[in-house]
């Protein structure tokens, strides 16, 4: 009954919407069985803080889409540098370690693998390729907005369970898939969501250190206190640091980081740059960790492989 009462106030917006698999699957013309489904990206929705729109209210909300994003990502590395670090490999491997991505979605999600509809492999393809599994189930809420909700459920050695939901949402006469930078960790993505800058230089001294260091200002140990992706940095205020015969330097990325940026429109010659929560990043969480993230969510369309 719920999911009649949905389809009746939903039904002029799915007839008039574009043939997608999530808007099949709500109506009953199509079912999750043993299928692939890639993750396409379509836009980020922007929800501000409380107090931070003062026209609109608190946690007013924003759409953008893809076309409207520049990406940028900043892969995994781990370069020697020797004894000394030059102007150009300053620049090449710390400053500009990141590749702008064309196109309107980056291709660089997981792919959904279901079985027999009740269970789900989040299989990645980039970096170590690893797979996560989760049980799956379709539920529908009775709330406005109406939604349909994927439930995905985390079972632990210890034989505890998690399940996290990830809601639909129309926009523009579409359905999508609803994600915060959260889930997309704690379901196994390897790629995240951040406006930071991930690599550090570090170096080691080579006669009696056996780890390395940063450089001081160039990096740091915790992924939240590194710099922004967009900040300045001048060789010449780091080259003193950069050149010890007696040490060893490295460049280091340990993380496929994705950085979204807002292009310049005729409203605002100014480049915005997102910031999703991330201080998880490259760290260990259990399932009841709090690291919610209220500002940033990612529409994504699901789209059922050949």
């Amino acid at each position: 009954m719920i999911r009649l009462k949905f389809l009746f106030f939903f039904l002029p917006f799915i007839l008039l919407s574009q043939d997608s698999f999530l808007k099949n699957l709500w109506i009953g013309n199509s079912s999750i069985n043993n299928q692939n489904f890639s993750l396409n990206l379509h836009g980020v929705i922007y929800q501000s803080e409380e107090n931070k729109d003062k026209y609109m209210g608190f946690h007013s909300t924003h759409f953008f889409p893809s076309k409207d994003l520049n990406f940028y990502i900043q892969e995994p590395n781990n370069i020697n540098l020797g004894s000394s670090v030059s102007e150009e490999e300053f620049n090449d491997y710390f400053i500009n370690n990141f590749k702008k991505i064309n196109g309107n979605s980056p291709d660089l999600f997981p792919v959904f693998e279901f079985l027999k509809g009740k269970l789900l492999t989040v299989q990645n393809t980039i970096g170590l390729k690893s797979s996560k599994d989760f049980l799956f189930s379709v539920s529908f809420n009775d709330e406005f907005p109406p939604r349909m909700v994927f439930n995905i459920t985390e079972e632990s050695e210890n034989g505890s369970a998690k399940t996290y939901q990830i809601p639909t949402k129309f926009v523009n006469e579409n359905l999508y898939l609803l994600f915060s930078n959260e889930i997309l960790y704690r379901l196994g993505f390897e790629c995240s969501f951040s406006e930071k800058k991930a690599p550090s230089i570090q170096y080691m001294k080579t006669e009696n250190d056996k780890e390395y260091r940063n450089v001081y200002n160039l990096g740091d140990k915790y992924f939240n206190n590194k710099a922004k992706f967009n900040k300045t940095y001048d060789y010449s205020e780091y080259e003193n640091k950069l050149n010890y015969s007696d040490r060893n330097y490295r460049v280091i990325n340990e993380n496929y980081i994705l950085t979204i940026e807002r292009k310049k429109d005729l409203f605002s010659d100014k480049n915005w740059f997102f910031s999703p929560n991330d201080d998880f990043i490259g760290e260990i969480i259990d399932a009841d960790d709090y690291i919610r993230d209220c500002k940033y969510f990612f529409l994504f369309e699901l789209i059922e492989e050949e």
